[in-house]
């Protein structure tokens, strides 16, 4: 492994390992139908750099490019372009449409990847659950490629990940026998019905049905979870089939791990199934170019020492495999550059409208600047984000550093606007009603307070002017309450983590022009800290459960939807914040 983390260390530091430039729904059909289209994610000033092409999964009737937690951040490190594609799904296209877009997709990256750095002739094609059985079969029936006027020759391996339909009509044999065995109905649109309810097309569908000697194929590397039966019984199938056929194979069960958490882990520098995808990659001799000559890197004699990282435990709820209505928690851990990390502090006020808020502002702010002291120790980037509270900070370097950095080249056309929703929120129903602003003073309580913030001289209902005090902004943070200048600040540090912490969870941190939601949707790898937030949630209204219980179904939607979360310990250490009043919910 030293050989391989050496050679990816090269390759990197060649590629200059800059900051990502996202290029996000490119068209790659014309006409385009809005499914297709991809996004490119490389390092600024890449050159010839070999290009990983991912296909997301789904069932073929779901998912969608934007889902690849920390996999474009992992493979630029390693000096690769990322490019993560979109197809047509079921029931509205049927199959062979399908895999035709992922050759039409394939097809404009041959074309167009040199203008973002990439290398045309360097292809590594992946994809996990559905998209694995898209990528295998695209790297094994070449009729695909050959209609867009391209050969295998362009492919220089194929990962699949944890695919249970390398085989169709096996898949289908072991599925509707289970369901006999067990008294169970057939499924209504199962792998029967997806593939055409045809065993011809079936068996078309299947990559073992192309595997055949001096064809071209490329290496594969099959990837699948060791403990579950299906993907394990389809990964042997087809690396069998390439085996007898002469195709350098590799299949790799990797262990303690689910259908979704193999996926989400990719990228992890201590998961097993990364450390033998790079291996893979590393034995096929990724070349870079230098001073316009095609050349071998050759690895260093000696380590290299290793830099520090944050180690974070995120956790987040994914789809079930075969059930997309329940979520599993999934938690996994991730190493962190600090100097390509950023918080941003949401609109921790030194007053607001309700008074429990402001109540509970001051509780958790103690610790908060424990967590933003340590880690700006740490290298991580600070940006105080009270909103509409610029005036108080004006004349401050802190200020005028938010103001200076160059415009992005990938700034987001919407970055200046706050956002209520994203697509993958559509797919549930929001968790709390908040129609009513969310106070949870009692009436005279709340009397009470709007009477002395009058007294202050300050509107009763917007009292915000600054910061709590209690937060300490130094002279290397900034402060914004623009996304555009956050977004310009973070691109120019070549920032790609971002966590979120403040109030309030369901308004400012999801919905602000700097939040969650623009965060996530515009390719940041952004984590909420979950026990340094609150919400702004009247337990007087639906769902009628305590505040404290409010925050937490906010939290749930947003790991199932927008991002991943974490708590201050990943740190600081110790254990997570609690209100003192938080006794009565549970939150793990």
């Amino acid at each position: 492994m030293n050989h391989v983390f050496h050679l990816l260390v090269a390759v990197a530091i060649l590629s200059e390992a800059q900051a990502q430039d996202v290029k996000r729904d490119i068209p790659y059909a014309n006409p385009a139908h809005e499914r297709q289209v991809l996004d490119v994610y490389s390092a600024h000033n890449a050159k010839n750099l070999p290009v990983v092409f991912w296909i997301h999964g789904g069932g073929w009737q779901t998912g969608d490019k934007a889902s690849v937690q920390i996999k474009p951040q992992a493979f630029m490190d390693k000096g690769f372009v990322f490019v993560s594609t979109n197809y047509r799904l079921l029931p509205s296209a049927d199959m062979a449409t399908i895999v035709r877009d992922i050759a039409k997709s394939i097809r404009w990256v041959h074309d167009h990847i040199a203008e973002h750095g990439g290398d045309p002739n360097r292809l590594f094609i992946m994809g996990h659950s559905a998209g694995a059985q898209l990528a295998a079969l695209i790297c094994t029936d070449d009729r695909y490629l050959k209609a867009e006027g391209l050969s295998l020759a362009i492919i220089k391996g194929c990962v699949p990940f944890d695919g249970d339909t390398y085989d169709v009509p096996a898949i289908i044999e072991t599925a509707e026998t289970r369901r006999r065995v067990h008294g169970l109905p057939q499924a209504k649109f199962g792998h029967r019905e997806k593939f055409g309810n045809d065993p011809e097309k079936h068996r078309d569908f299947s990559a073992v049905t192309h595997v055949a000697k001096d064809k071209g194929i490329p290496p594969f590397l099959i990837l699948h979870v060791a403990e579950h039966a299906d993907t394990t019984a389809q990964a042997q199938r087809l690396g069998n089939a390439l085996k007898e056929a002469g195709v350098p194979v590799t299949v790799f069960g990797a262990k303690e791990t689910t259908h979704n958490k193999i996926n989400a882990d990719l990228g992890l520098p201590d998961d097993p199934a990364t450390k033998a995808l790079f291996e893979f990659l590393g034995n096929s001799k990724v070349a870079v170019r230098r001073e316009g000559k095609k050349q071998e890197i050759t690895p260093p004699a000696t380590n290299l020492q290793e830099p520090f990282f944050l180690h974070v435990l995120l956790r987040q709820r994914l789809p079930a495999a075969n059930e997309p209505d329940r979520f599993e928690v999934v938690q996994r851990r991730e190493q962190w550059d600090p100097k390509k990390t950023a918080i941003i502090v949401c609109d921790m006020w030194d007053l607001h409208h309700c008074k429990r808020a402001v109540d509970r502002v001051k509780e958790m702010a103690p610790r908060m600047n424990e967590v933003i002291a340590k880690a700006r120790d740490q290298g991580v980037f600070i940006i105080h984000a009270p909103s509409e509270c610029m005036a108080a900070y004006e004349n401050t370097p802190m200020r005028q550093r938010a103001k200076n950095p160059p415009p992005a080249k990938n700034l987001p056309k919407d970055i200046a606007s706050g956002c209520d929703r994203i697509p993958a929120e559509e797919k549930g129903r929001y968790p709390i009603d908040q129609s009513d602003g969310g106070e949870d003073d009692q009436p005279a309580e709340h009397s009470q307070w709007a009477a002395y913030i009058t007294s202050l001289g300050r509107n009763p209902k917007a009292p915000w002017m600054k910061e709590i005090d209690v937060l300490e902004i130094k002279a290397q943070d900034a402060v914004s309450d623009s996304g555009v200048e956050i977004w310009n600040l973070l691109e120019e540090r070549g920032i790609h983590n971002v966590m979120l912490m403040g109030v309030h969870t369901n308004m400012c941190v999801l919905g602000r022009p700097f939040g969650l939601r623009q965060m996530a949707k515009n390719g940041k790898h952004v984590v909420l800290m979950r026990d340094l937030t609150d919400t702004m949630y009247n337990p007087a209204r639906w769902p009628y459960v305590s505040h404290f219980e409010g925050t937490e179904r906010i939290i749930e939607h947003i790991e199932k939807f927008v991002c991943p979360t974490t708590t201050s310990d990943q740190i600081l250490g110790g254990k997570p914040f609690r209100f003192e009043k938080e006794a009565e919910v549970h939150r793990p």
